[in-house]
């Protein structure tokens, strides 16, 4: 029979998915806007020009699958930690204010938007970084 321990090594397996993802996307934003801003190849195509755009979108596309990937984590994540607390107040009679914050959800809506606002950052870095 499943535990509230059990329920919650899940939640960690989870958490280090999405973790593994977060660090994926962090890699990818930095090498691509470090590319962008610290080489000439970008800075000397036209601004929104057809060869910018199929570099954006290059970027674009997978960082979009690792936003939602971890969207989808995170709700697994909290979903386990909910089980995990239903178990624990059943084998527990209750919970104590530090289980509480043990089980607290992370914040989906944030991490999405801290993501997707990245993303845009890094495609306008891309489609309109003009050295003079």
């Amino acid at each position: 029979m499943m535990t509230s321990k059990d329920a919650f090594d899940i939640a960690v397996k989870i958490g280090n998915v999405a973790l593994r993802q977060l660090q994926f996307f962090v890699a990818i934003c930095i090498a691509t806007g470090g590319w962008t801003l610290a080489g000439d190849t970008i800075a000397t195509l036209e601004s929104f020009g057809t060869k910018r755009i199929l570099i954006a979108v290059l970027f674009t596309v997978p960082t979009f699958g690792l936003l939602l990937g971890t969207i989808d984590a995170m709700t697994r994540l909290n979903a386990a930690l909910d089980v995990s607390r239903d178990f624990f107040e059943k084998e527990n009679n209750g919970l104590s204010e530090a289980a509480k914050r043990l089980h607290a959800h992370g914040n989906v809506t944030r991490a999405a938007f801290a993501m997707g606002a990245t993303i845009f950052f890094v495609d306008a870095v891309i489609l309109l970084h003009v050295v003079e």
